[in-house]
């Protein structure tokens, strides 16, 4: 039972560190280009949203080679996992917003719970999808 909850833990724990990994460079990225972006495509939650999905799942499927395998081995923590950690990547983003906040900056909109939860929820379900 322990050693089954240690494995949940660690898994939840990688598959985290590679959604951040992946949103924070892609956050780096976009924060560069949002000043040149057209007011129309910068202001439209909807493009936004959906070039978070699609870069997201795209990304998730570069993951699929990396990491051909899930880091959690039981099906049903799979789809556990499907939830949790895109929450807690929405939280750490969320974060990310809060400190360019009080710098001064002008956080994305990747740089909220919202919008980092979706990228996260989309990388997730790739990989769950195809490793799961």
């Amino acid at each position: 039972m322990l050693a089954a909850l240690f494995e949940f833990v660690a898994g939840i724990l990688s598959e985290l560190l590679l959604e951040l990994a992946f949103e924070m460079l892609i956050e780096f990225g976009f924060y560069g280009l949002y000043e040149k972006l057209k007011a129309p495509f910068r202001n439209s939650a909807v493009i936004e949203a959906t070039g978070y999905v699609l870069v997201g799942s795209m990304l998730g499927g570069a993951s699929v080679f990396v990491f051909p395998n899930s880091f959690i081995g039981d099906p049903d923590l799979q789809v556990l996992n499907l939830i949790i950690t895109p929450v807690l990547a929405g939280l750490a983003m969320m974060g990310v917003g809060a400190l360019r906040r009080k710098r001064g900056q002008h956080p994305i909109r990747l740089d909220s719970f919202t919008y980092g939860a979706l990228f996260a929820f989309s990388l997730e379900f790739v990989r769950f999808l195809f490793v799961g």
